[in-house]
């Protein structure tokens, strides 16, 4: 794929997880500057704010599923803050998207010292996921995270 496709995908799958948030009553807005965070996401009664980083690839085909590979930067996946980052891994498998593996940036980083999950590389952690066919489960590096699919707990649905 070219850099540019490379663009639009990245900003398809921005708009398709904005719009998953809005269906669930939250507020979506886009940083005017992108220092890490794709995506502020607020639960406006309460003033909660979610802080989303939106990984978005294309499936690779196989014989026992798809895989599709993310790359983060680790120094931000480092840097904890008050508030954690929620990474948004979303691939497009043909005409549609797949559902997103919902990671909190404390979990991602935990799993990645301590059981080794993604490689590194310079400043970047890879990761290869690796789907069944129809999508329900889904492992990296070993590791299983098909828990995390559609995992929306920290943005439960908001009524207006």
């Amino acid at each position: 794929m070219s850099k540019r496709f490379n663009q639009f995908i990245g900003k398809a799958g921005h708009l398709h997880i904005m719009a998953e948030f809005l269906m669930r009553g939250w507020n979506v807005a886009i940083p005017e500057v992108d220092i890490g965070d794709d995506i502020f996401v607020v639960k406006d009664s309460e003033g909660t704010l979610r802080k989303v980083q939106v990984k978005t690839a294309t499936a690779n085909i196989t014989q026992k599923g798809f895989y599709a590979h993310f790359s983060a930067s680790f120094s931000n996946i480092r840097n904890l803050g008050p508030i954690n980052t929620h990474y948004v891994f979303l691939v497009r498998k043909g005409n549609d998207w797949t559902k997103p593996v919902i990671i909190r940036q404390d979990v991602l980083l935990q799993m990645f010292q301590e059981e080794g999950i993604g490689n590194l590389s310079g400043n970047t952690i890879v990761y290869r996921f690796s789907y069944s066919i129809d999508g329900t489960s889904v492992s990296c590096t070993g590791a299983d995270f098909s828990s995390n699919i559609n995992n929306f707990e920290d943005f439960p649905i908001v009524l207006h």
